[in-house]
């Protein structure tokens, strides 16, 4: 049987749509690799690029509190300590030390040897003044109406001292005038002199007047008897000029 066109025709067109079926199914299957590949690719990436979170730092330990600073200081000192500051502006002091001294009752005690940075005579060291350890900063905190104790070795007697008035010279001289109140009536001044590391004193007592020298925390009180002794050889007698 001869073939006509339309039967040319209908094979033409089943060819085309038998090759548009099996392209499909090809690209189909091809899509799906890629996708395989492609989502496979996806978590290896992920997996390779996952971040492992760092440990935490512990917590940390709370700071300690601070020192106290000149503006920590208690009420109860401020004023002491800012008159302190006032008399000696060229001196920095610290607070807890100010603290403690102004608790203290005593501004001297009495050691048994002298220390090596006394610059005494041979024969004053065995003269019989007594050596002390003087407290220098427990002086710097005196204000007036206060009290404080001092001891006299040579009669083993504690006198208390009433500070009256503080006189400034400079910035580095300051005198502390005071008392002792021992009840018989009488008036015994008590005068405390400090420069820069040098002070020196005159005290008197119910049994006499004594002085005091202490360069930084070493010093030395003894009677003004002692150390001022009148020759008993020697006449003061004053003779009218001959004529």
């Amino acid at each position: 049987m001869k073939a006509t066109p339309f039967y040319w025709a209908f094979a033409a067109l089943a060819g085309i749509i038998l090759i548009y079926v099996v392209a499909s199914k090809f690209n189909r299957a091809n899509n799906t690799e890629s996708k395989m590949v492609s989502d496979k690719t996806a978590t290896t990436l992920a997996t390779a690029t996952t971040i492992t979170p760092l440990p935490q730092a512990p917590a940390t330990t709370p700071a300690l509190p601070a020192q106290k600073s000149n503006n920590s200081i208690r009420p109860e000192f401020q004023e002491r300590f800012s008159a302190m500051q006032q008399r000696r502006p060229n001196t920095q002091f610290d607070v807890n030390a100010v603290e403690a001294a102004v608790k203290r009752e005593n501004l001297w005690a009495t050691v048994e040897q002298p220390a090596k940075t006394l610059t005494l005579k041979p024969e004053e060291l065995t003269d019989g003044r007594q050596f002390i350890h003087f407290d220098s900063l427990k002086i710097e905190t005196l204000m007036p109406g206060d009290n404080l104790k001092i001891a006299i070795a040579e009669f083993k007697q504690d006198y208390e001292v009433v500070i009256d008035r503080i006189e400034q010279h400079d910035y580095e001289n300051i005198s502390w005038h005071g008392h002792i109140d021992a009840g018989d009536g009488q008036n015994y001044n008590v005068s405390f002199t400090r420069g820069e590391k040098l002070t020196v004193a005159g005290i008197d007592t119910p049994e006499g007047n004594y002085v005091l020298q202490a360069h930084g925390d070493d010093g030395w009180i003894a009677s003004s008897g002692l150390l001022f002794k009148v020759d008993p050889d020697a006449s003061d007698v004053i003779y009218p000029p001959a004529e």
